[in-house]
């Protein structure tokens, strides 16, 4: 299922999306609302728990994603996708050698949009490159690795760990998923020393 999945973003996209080509790997969890139940989750940011959660504003490519007050919302609604390893999709030409030879073997994901447990084809990502400042949109699924992040379990504070953008290129302070600094919207900056509780978060089980 992995290798289906990796061919998505190997140029069969709109036909593997299409068809309903995705991977749901996690175990059970939970989103906003009964309708998306156990098969989703959203995330949960440490600087604003346990009040704000993952939210997308609209179901639209380029509909911002932001923090916002968790709730019976389809906008929590996500679904936590594993799509392959940092090894196999630098060998695929998906990502920067820098992410395979500094976490190798490391599990990638995305997060696609589920409002009412409807799978959108659009996932939670960057428009373009990971930097200071990139704020978080909606962009299709499995097409680039804009839409693909790695979580860093090793680097984990009582069960919060930060995402790297799949796009990032950065060893030593990679541009992580950022709470609390475009307003509501969530963003990418350079990781933090010590415990960054803005860009440290959690999966979230349950209906909220």
């Amino acid at each position: 299922m992995e290798r289906v999945k990796r061919r998505i973003f190997a140029g069969l996209a709109t036909c593997a999306l299409a068809c309903g080509a995705t991977t749901a790997v996690a175990p059970a969890a939970g989103a906003a609302t009964t309708e998306c139940g156990s098969a989703c989750s959203t995330w949960m940011v440490y600087e604003y728990s346990p009040d704000l959660v993952l939210n997308a504003t609209g179901d639209a490519q380029g509909s911002i994603v932001t923090l916002a007050e968790k709730g019976n919302d389809k906008g929590e609604d996500f679904e936590f996708e594993a799509s392959g390893t940092t090894t196999e999709f630098y060998e695929d030409g998906i990502i920067a050698a820098a992410l395979a030879e500094k976490w190798p073997t490391y599990e990638m994901y995305e997060y696609q949009y589920t409002p009412d447990g409807q799978p959108s084809s659009l996932c939670v990502g960057t428009a373009t490159t990971a930097t200071d400042s990139t704020g978080l949109v909606l962009e299709p699924c499995g097409v680039d690795a804009e839409t693909l992040w790695l979580p860093l379990p090793d680097e984990s504070y009582g069960g919060f760990e930060p995402i790297v953008a799949g796009t990032d290129i950065n060893l030593t302070a990679p541009y992580v998923m950022t709470a609390g600094r475009f307003e509501s919207q969530v963003g990418t900056y350079q990781l933090a020393s010590g415990e960054p509780t803005s860009q440290l978060w959690i999966r979230l089980g349950g209906v909220l």
